[in-house]
């Protein structure tokens, strides 16, 4: 990881991270996951849902890194210099988008990680039910079920979260 972050920057470390994650077993990236990555803070809580969500948080951090050297507004250390950024921001508002994003303290979330994916045009899949034309016509014959008690019209006391693989109430 230092000798790519010597020879591309933050960009390169970060995908060095990625690439040596992906190289390892299911087992050992578990626990690499479980006992280095995602260790609970000191309010119990875990910064990421799964190693999934970790990586897709790592390809959002890489990208924003990238579009910012590309941009020419990171210096020679790999830092970003401000005044350039700024002068960047106020002429192109993708760019000024992309640098609120990275000034972010939440930069872990995933809030953050699909607010980068949209700006960048990888919004995270949406769920989605394809049906054979056979099964449109049998839905469209049946009788509509009637509620039970145990189902209730009234919106869930708990909040709900969408997710790109499955939807959880939490």
């Amino acid at each position: 990881m230092n000798a790519a972050r010597q020879a591309g920057g933050p960009g390169a470390a970060l995908q060095a991270v990625a690439d040596r994650f992906d190289r390892l077993s299911s087992s050992d990236r578990d626990l690499l996951f479980r006992t280095t990555i995602n260790v609970a803070d000191r309010s119990g809580a875990k910064p990421y849902a799964d190693a999934s969500a970790w990586r897709a948080n790592i390809d959002a951090q890489a990208q924003v890194v990238g579009f910012m050297k590309a941009a020419g507004v990171v210096g020679a250390n790999g830092a970003l210099d401000q005044k350039a950024a700024q002068a960047k921001a106020a002429e192109d508002p993708k760019f000024a988008t992309a640098l609120r994003l990275s000034l972010r303290s939440d930069n872990n979330s995933p809030e953050w990680t699909q607010a980068v994916s949209q700006l960048f045009g990888r919004a995270a899949p949406q769920d989605e039910v394809r049906l054979s034309d056979a099964a449109k016509a049998v839905l469209a014959t049946a009788p509509a079920p009637a509620p039970t008690s145990a189902q209730s019209p009234t919106a869930p006391s708990t909040p709900y979260r969408e997710g790109s693989i499955a939807s959880i109430t939490a």
